[in-house]
């Protein structure tokens, strides 16, 4: 389950997802019964990772404050956008839906972690949820940099900050996220088009972030 990647994340050069999708996202985004479609991680999780601690159960800690973790939820989308991707971006990936981190003016941070099922996460981004967020990349003392999946660490005193990146919006981004990483600084909801890959894709680039 450590898959090492010799980068934080990669911009890619490839199609924008059209008009129309992208207000398919957006009108299942805003449906009366969008939870129906809710995609629950459980069946993708290892089962070696069950007992680690759920993100909802870790409280941050930083500059003497303890402040709780922002929620995520993940939502399905049509074929026709599957059919979309797997023609015009790949077809090598495990599940695609909409994403959206439930920031606000009091909970504005997802704390640095690796994600619970895959080792590289295809990001479209629709709504940054705020002005000034930023996506960081962070190593704790004593451990390498990539970590195990379902890795947590609420203790901003234990870590050191090696990237802080803002995404542009409507850019595809490949985000290695067996390196831990947070999301800081949201006053909204941030809501992306996201894609769990199964493996890293041969992809044009603009841009390859090395660590």
């Amino acid at each position: 389950m450590n898959y090492t990647f010799p980068w934080y994340y990669k911009i890619l050069n490839v199609p924008v997802l059209p008009v129309a999708l992208e207000q398919q996202i957006w009108q299942q985004y805003h449906a009366s019964d969008r939870e129906q479609f809710a995609i629950s991680t459980n069946k993708f999780l290892h089962p070696e990772l069950a007992t680690k601690p759920n993100p909802g159960d870790v409280q941050g800690q930083r500059d003497g404050k303890t402040f709780s973790n922002c929620r995520g939820s993940r939502y399905s989308v049509n074929n026709v956008i599957h059919q979309w991707v797997n023609k015009n971006i790949c077809q090598d990936w495990l599940e695609a839906g909409i994403y959206v981190i439930h920031g606000d003016q009091n909970h504005g941070t997802i704390l640095p972690h690796t994600d619970q099922t895959r080792a590289l996460s295809l990001l479209y981004l629709l709504d940054a949820g705020g002005l000034d967020v930023r996506t960081e990349f962070w190593q704790e003392k004593n451990y390498s940099v990539h970590r195990e999946m379902k890795t947590l660490v609420g203790n901003y005193n234990l870590l050191d900050l090696l990237k802080s990146v803002q995404w542009p919006l409507k850019t595809w981004i490949v985000l290695n996220t067996n390196i831990l990483h947070s999301v800081e600084q949201m006053t909204a909801k941030r809501v992306h088009f996201q894609i769990s890959l199964a493996s890293d894709p041969d992809l044009p680039t603009t841009h390859i972030e090395s660590c």
